[in-house]
């Protein structure tokens, strides 16, 4: 639509109310817009013609006018343009391609535009809105289930409390810990009438600071047993939203009892070793070459005049000690027995701060971890006077 190519009814399209541009379908450049067109976009038509509407923003990009070219005929949904250096509008545009001539055997694209019609905006937003909101919805539930699942897994619960509500919200995990039946309505004094008497001072203070450090408490369980909880209580971050303290407990009593077992176990090995004549231990080389004791009895302070704890901080003082005539041997076959993985036995001279010069008789048995560390477990006695 220029000088040296017009189109029929050239003057009634610029002089329509109604603002329309005519582009090539190809690459979208503009050929000639009118009068509405340049009020609605705020762009001269000078300025307009030979720039693609990619360009002029009344397009966002080429994909955006490829899918729109898809629906022609036809009136586009509603949607937003910005022209360049223009407001955002609302507009909805209807487009219908010109049949080819003689004179113009390109294909053009004509668009007339009109500002959307208001309500039909709103409705389509509350429609968008709705639809967020059930995709929402959707996703949250999915979360609630895998929250359940989760607490039910852990053995763990959690509630809630608003500042200054004596009420207390309980999740569905918490009521099965605690062996509560499931209640509308709880209140602070209820729930913690449950806590160990001897722990309830612990737990307040807790409460009352509310940094998440952790704290292990019993509580009565209706069925006469004691539990122990692991918890740790905070107070909510989240911007706007009134002050909820929250709490995160967790039933610990399997792992408590085991733990409990493994100490009384650890003690029985404890009272056995020291009792035993001769230096129980356990020693590691890791691959790269250092040294480290996992056990060793305190019968090694009779000998060593160092506790078990000091040696096994510094186990090189067990080298240290070597007579110089031995420890080359001691060295040596103590790597043979790494990397052959044979049992360590040797016979050889110490020397040591308070008792001198004595003679120690030593048997072990390696093994290979799966980080490549050998371990030996082992006995040493002393045979000087043998």
């Amino acid at each position: 639509m220029d000088a040296e190519a017009p189109l029929p009814y050239q003057e009634l399209f610029r002089l329509s109310p109604v603002a329309a541009c005519v582009t090539r379908v190809s690459d979208g450049l503009v050929i000639d817009v009118n009068a509405a067109w340049e009020a609605l976009s705020g762009i001269a038509r000078r300025d307009a013609i030979g720039r693609t509407t990619v360009e002029l923003g009344h397009w966002n990009d080429e994909a955006e006018r490829t899918a729109a070219l898809a629906l022609v005929p036809g009136t586009l949904a509603p949607t937003v343009v910005r022209f360049k250096g223009g407001d955002p509008h609302l507009v909805r545009m209807h487009a219908v391609q010109l049949p080819v001539t003689d004179e113009r055997p390109e294909a053009l694209l004509l668009v007339q535009i009109t500002q959307a019609d208001r309500e039909v905006l709103a409705e389509a937003a509350r429609e968008q809105t709705a639809q967020a909101l059930r995709a929402t919805n959707l996703e949250l539930q999915q979360r609630v289930e895998l929250h359940s699942v989760m607490e039910s897994t852990a053995h763990l619960g959690h509630w809630t409390n608003a500042e200054d509500d004596e009420e207390v919200f309980w999740s569905p995990g918490l009521f099965a810990i605690t062996g509560r039946p499931r209640s509308q309505r709880l209140t602070r004094a209820e729930v913690r009438a449950g806590i160990h008497p001897d722990d309830r001072a612990a737990w307040l203070a807790a409460r009352e600071r509310r940094d998440g450090r952790e704290l292990a408490f019993r509580w009565l369980h209706p069925d006469g047993q004691v539990r122990w909880f692991r918890t740790r209580m905070g107070l909510t971050l989240v911007k706007g939203n009134p002050q909820t303290d929250f709490g995160v407990v967790q039933d610990i009593t399997t792992e408590r009892e085991a733990s409990e077992r493994l100490a009384e176990q650890l003690r029985l090995l404890q009272n056995i070793a020291a009792r035993v004549p001769g230096i129980f231990y356990q020693a590691r080389l890791t691959p790269d070459g250092r040294t480290a004791l996992g056990y060793i009895n305190e019968a090694v302070r009779e000998l060593f005049d160092e506790d078990a704890a000091a040696l096994m901080r510094e186990p090189r003082k067990l080298f240290q000690v070597l007579h110089p005539e031995d420890r080359a041997r001691v060295i040596a076959t103590l790597a043979y027995s790494a990397q052959h993985l044979l049992p360590w036995r040797e016979t050889y001279r110490v020397l040591l701060p308070t008792l001198g010069l004595r003679w120690l008789s030593l048997d072990s048995t390696p093994q290979r971890e799966p980080d490549g560390s050998v371990v030996w477990h082992g006995l040493a006695t002393d045979v000087t006077e043998a």
